[in-house]
Order: structure tokens, then C-alpha cells, then sequence
């Protein structure tokens, strides 16, 4: 068995992935066959998982021996930059600053912060993924990520965090919609018969339980979900073809999609935080002035309400 896996055993196992051919894998490696095979087992030992299918005639992957190359690519091309990120870091040059957020900012805030951070940092490369809080929380505790942008408090000690700003929930609306499309608000409490449209449990758990939670609390009904997105764009695209209504953050706002309007609800006077975290032990200068710099973005949105310290921020 495999004491402790080695990176060489990762080459091995794509090396035999990619050729499905023992015999041409060992070559490929400049080893003889026989001792491939003994690593190719031991770490299917260590895994405890059958990686490939060997049969008489071919070897094919297994679904985990499918799941292993992608991960093995993954650790495998980090390994390769790891290099070129340090010299790049010690001499200044071109550096990354990986930064995650929940679907709803980046249409919302993000843009224009991204504009500008690259305009005063050119050799600085963004890198900006779509992730839910608990994901955003994994990744900045593996120290994956340097800046998160999520929509509750993180309860962690090596994290910091600060609140951006707060969001009011709008109600996005089909402007075929045979009743709401001429009004500018409306109550939530009278939207019991509407089919709703909201963001997958799956990507934000909290997210959408917080909104069955207002619609129980102060529509006093149950929302019936007809639909579960990944995207902002496939919610609001499916509010257009009327497929139902979406109760939406007010950053929403900044994204035009032909047939939805925006409508305020008068009846909810709750509002939902952006909050901006990231792994205090680590000192980044670069990452300090994006925080800055996104929470001053923030402060200067006009429409949005004051800071309130009772909002949905635990």
C-alpha cells in the first residue's frame, strides 16, 4: 500500500488514464510495466476505490477512475503554476486574486469594481467564481480563495468580514402579468397564488430558506416553488416567459432582461446583506484595497437603504 501519496503517483495514474493501455503508459514513463501496474494498484489500496476496469480486451475508467483524472488534472496544473506564482510574487510581477460570490453580486456590484481595481492594477489577474456561502467558506478556510462575498455572517475564527451593504427584496415580474404589470408595488401577502421562481436550495440554502421564511412571516403563505435556477439569468429569463414571479435582491435591478420588471413590495421591510470575508491570517495588500474598494462602491449605491443591524445578517 501506498504510504502516502505522492505526486508521481498522480502522473502515473494519468499517464495509464489517458493511454488506457498499461504497456504504453509504462513507456510513456520510461518504466517497465510490472511496477506501474504494483502503483496503479496500491493506490487504488489507499483510495480504496477501483480506478480502472481491466479487461481482457481494454482497460476503460471506472466512474471513480473518472473522478480521480479530474481531480488529479486539477492538483496536477496547480502544481505546474506553482512555480511561476512565486517568482512571479517575489518579483512583483503578475499575481491573482481569486474572489467568490454569490450569484446575485456580480451583475450586481461587481462589474464596476473589477473595472476598476484592473485599471489601477493592470499586472493583477481577477479571478471571479460563482459560489454559495458554504462553498465560499470552504474554499477561504483551504486558503483557495482570497476574498468572499456571501449573504450571511461566517461564524469562523480566522475569518474576517465586513458588511457591504443591504439589500431590499423586489418583486421581478413578467410585464405580461395579468394584474401586477401596470402597478410600481405591490404586497407580498398578495402574491399566495402566484407560482414562484426562486435560486436552487442546492446553490444557497440559506438564501432560499430565508425567503419561504418572509413569505410565512409576512405574506402569512407558503410560496409554491415551480421552479429552481442556477443562474440569475435562467430565473429572470423564466420570470419573462411567464413561468412565474421572483423575488429578487435589489442589485437585480442592474439586469435587463426584455419582458421582466421590477416591482417594489410594500409590505416587506426587511433587507438582505452582502457581506464581504476573507482568511485574517493572511496579510495581502492587494486584497485589503479590493475590500476597500467594493465597500466604497457600497456606501455610494444611493437607492439602497441604510445599514441596519437587525437585517438577515445572522
Amino acid at each position: 500500500m501506498i504510504a502516502s501519496m505522492e505526486l508521481r503517483h498522480l502522473r502515473y495514474f494519468v499517464a495509464v488514464a489517458e493511454e488506457l493501455n498499461f504497456g504504453r503508459a509504462a513507456r510513456r514513463l520510461n518504466m517497465s510495466q510490472p511496477p506501474l501496474s504494483m502503483q496503479i494498484k496500491a493506490l487504488e489500496g489507499e483510495l480504496g476505490a477501483v480506478l480502472l476496469d481491466r479487461g481482457s480486451h481494454r482497460t476503460q475508467l471506472t466512474p471513480a477512475g473518472a473522478a480521480m483524472l479530474e481531480a488529479a488534472y486539477e492538483v496536477l496544473n496547480l502544481v505546474d503554476l506553482l512555480p511561476a506564482r512565486v517568482a512571479g510574487a517575489a518579483s512583483g510581477e503578475r499575481r491573482t486574486l481569486s474572489i467568490g460570490a454569490v450569484p446575485t453580486a456580480v451583475p450586481g456590484i461587481l462589474p464596476s469594481v473589477i473595472q476598476q481595481f484592473r485599471k489601477e492594477h493592470p499586472g493583477v489577474q481577477l479571478q471571479v467564481r460563482e459560489m454559495n456561502t458554504r462553498e465560499q467558506l470552504d474554499a477561504l478556510e483551504a486558503g483557495a480563495l482570497g476574498v468572499g462575498l456571501v449573504r450571511r455572517g461566517l461564524h469562523s475564527k480566522q475569518l474576517a468580514q465586513t458588511q457591504i451593504l443591504s439589500e431590499r427584496l423586489l418583486l421581478a415580474v413578467p410585464e405580461i402579468h395579468p394584474w401586477i404589470r401596470g402597478s410600481d408595488s405591490v404586497r407580498l401577502s398578495d402574491l399566495g397564488n402566484e407560482d414562484f421562481i426562486f435560486f436552487s436550495r442546492e446553490i444557497g440554502r440559506w438564501h432560499f430558506d430565508e425567503l419561504i421564511r418572509v413569505c410565512e412571516s409576512i405574506g402569512e403563505f407558503t410560496p409554491r416553488v415551480a421552479q429552481q435556477c442556477h443562474t440569475v439569468m435562467s430565473q429572470l429569463g423564466l420570470v419573462s416567459a411567464g413561468v412565474g414571479v421572483g423575488l429578487v435582491t435589489e442589485l437585480t435591478r442592474s439586469v435587463h432582461v426584455h419582458g421582466v420588471r421590477y416591482v417594489e413590495l410594500s409590505d416587506v421591510p426587511i433587507s438582505f446583506p452582502l457581506i464581504a470575508t476573507w482568511d485574517d491570517r493572511i496579510t495581502d495588500s492587494l486584497r485589503s484595497e479590493f475590500v476597500q474598494m467594493i465597500a466604497r462602491a457600497g456606501r455610494e449605491i444611493p437607492s439602497l437603504p441604510e445599514l441596519d443591524h437587525q437585517d438577515l445578517s445572522s
